[in-house]
């Protein structure tokens, strides 16, 4: 009998422990920015906006300086070439150049605003601006497989195989160039991308009946 009593008052006793301790629930996780119960801090999220918009006007100002650099050095060779390689280099060059300069200025004039995004729009957007970068970086391969296919063309008889060759050169050296530019803002966008996705968030705690409830989120 003393037996049952001990038992009974031990069950009891881990009855009222369970009902009285903290419950803790896993949910899914919203990229809305209405679930403001989840959401990682705020601060943490507008800092990495903001780099990212700081990183985004650096690589434009690059991108600008290139195409600048490349629109003085090919108009001076396009305008003095010797020969139909030369010219050819330089105009392709100063083509160049004045596109990436044209975009570059576009993107600088229109840029900027938004930090206080929320959660899931600061996601959005740097998974936006990571995977412009990822096909930049296609196609400037693409640039430089073209450029090399015109040079390999230059050396088997095609006509003006100077002219070829100097723009097959021309591509080749844009393409290098804008995936090196390209190369090191996608790096740093990853990253940044890397630290949203894992951010931790909030824990929120409140009642519940029978208890203590407490949110964590995964």
């Amino acid at each position: 009998m003393r037996q049952i009593a001990v038992c009974l008052w031990a069950g009891f006793l881990l009855a009222m422990a369970g009902a009285l301790a903290p419950r803790v629930h896993a949910t899914p996780v919203s990229l809305t920015d209405a679930d403001t119960t989840m959401q990682p801090q705020t601060t943490n999220i507008t800092a990495l906006s903001e780099q990212r918009l700081a990183s985004e006007r650096r690589h434009l100002i690059r991108v600008l300086a290139w195409g600048g650099s490349n629109v003085i050095g090919g108009s001076a060779l396009w305008a003095t070439g010797r020969d139909d390689a030369v010219r050819g280099f330089g105009q392709q060059s100063a083509l160049w150049g004045a596109v990436n300069m044209g975009i570059a200025a576009v993107g600088l004039l229109g840029g900027d605003a938004e930090p206080d995004a929320g959660f899931g729009e600061a996601v959005r957007a740097e998974r936006r601006y990571h995977d412009i970068l990822l096909a930049n970086l296609g196609l400037n391969v693409g640039y430089m497989g073209v450029g090399t296919a015109m040079v390999v063309a230059a050396g088997e008889g095609v006509d003006r195989g100077d002219a070829w060759r100097g723009h097959g050169t021309a591509l080749i050296l844009q393409g290098l160039g804008l995936f090196v530019l390209d190369a090191v803002s996608w790096v740093a966008s990853r990253s940044r991308l890397g630290e949203l996705v894992t951010m931790p968030g909030d824990t929120s705690a409140g009642a519940i009946p029978g208890g203590l409830g407490v949110t964590v989120r995964f």
